[in-house]
């Protein structure tokens, strides 16, 4: 669990009563890709067909290459970063404000400035939504909540980095040495294949399976030597309940000039019982989310200790 990453929280403030999108991640996305090709591209937004694409800043960013290539990667998604938004409020006042959060792994920590360039530019050039809501970055914070950026000043000697190791020994202190009893709370949706068909109910040994197969890929993006090891069947518990629903997300994609949507379950598990390996796995799995449609926010969950009381 070496491999390096560091989650920034960036705070918007609106520049004018608009409507902004529900799901803010997708729009997010969208928008960082538009502003990246239309700041750097000197071709025509194909990159699979330029001769630059080996050198290209775009691609470094949004689809990273690996150190070492995993044979059942096929696509061009970039395990590199994530982006999360818990902030679901639609209609703002002018100087209201939002929040959401970047993760960089890797070698894409290297890249921050034209991840933060992009998300400056994108709210004072062409905004998000439907309504093109402009919005100005006022503020950075780094995964200890210290500001990297604040009142137009840069403070990066708190660039802090961690590994993932860290995040689990500081997840496991915040659960607690003697609980027993977990819930898995799916805060977006899940898309997520196993044994060749999509899951329509939450299942411990696919989601824990997800999570060892997206560890190997984050271990390849940094070129470590590390093996995907299965968890063994039979040392999993029993959930003791599960909800669930299916929930969409739409998105429009402007390289497709369509829009789609994404489609996903979400809900919480309980369990009790988990071994101390399968554990660190789910904890792990919080910060680099699981499933298909991670870059657009997918697979993100939490982990809970003890089980809330029935009134």
């Amino acid at each position: 669990m070496q491999v390096r990453f560091i989650k920034m929280r960036f705070t918007a403030e609106v520049l004018a009563d608009t409507t902004l999108p529900r799901e803010k991640v997708s729009a997010l996305r969208g928008g960082m890709g538009s502003i990246l090709l239309n700041r750097n591209c000197i071709r025509d937004g194909e990159c699979s067909q330029c001769e630059f694409e080996s050198e290209c800043i775009v691609p470094r960013t949004l689809y990273s290459k690996y150190e070492i290539q995993p044979a059942f990667v096929t696509s061009d998604s970039s395990v590199g970063y994530l982006l999360e938004c818990e902030d679901h409020v639609e209609h703002c006042r002018k100087g209201e404000r939002f929040e959401f959060c970047l993760v960089l792994f890797g070698k894409a920590l290297v890249h921050f400035n034209q991840y933060a360039a992009t998300f400056f530019e994108m709210g004072r050039r062409c905004g998000i939504g439907r309504y093109h809501s402009k919005f100005r970055i006022c503020k950075i914070c780094n995964t200890e909540g210290q500001s990297l950026f604040e009142g137009g000043e840069w403070y990066m000697d708190r660039f802090v980095i961690h590994t993932l190791y860290d995040y689990v020994l500081y997840r496991s202190m915040g659960l607690g040495t003697d609980a027993q009893d977990y819930r898995i709370i799916f805060d977006t949706p899940l898309t997520l294949k196993y044994q060749g068909e999509y899951l329509q109910k939450f299942e411990l040994q696919a989601i824990v399976e997800a999570v060892k197969r997206r560890l190997y890929m984050l271990n390849c993006f940094e070129g470590i030597d590390a093996h995907m090891e299965a968890v063994k069947e039979e040392v999993l518990p029993e959930f003791s309940y599960t909800e669930q629903h299916i929930e969409g997300i739409s998105r429009y994609s402007s390289r497709k000039d369509t829009k789609m949507i994404l489609r996903g379950i979400k809900g919480q598990t309980r369990i009790s019982g988990l071994p101390e390996e399968v554990l660190q796995l789910l904890l792990v799995g919080e910060l680099i989310h699981i499933g298909k449609n991670t870059s657009f926010g997918f697979g993100r969950y939490h982990v809970e200790s003890g089980f809330p009381s029935v009134q």
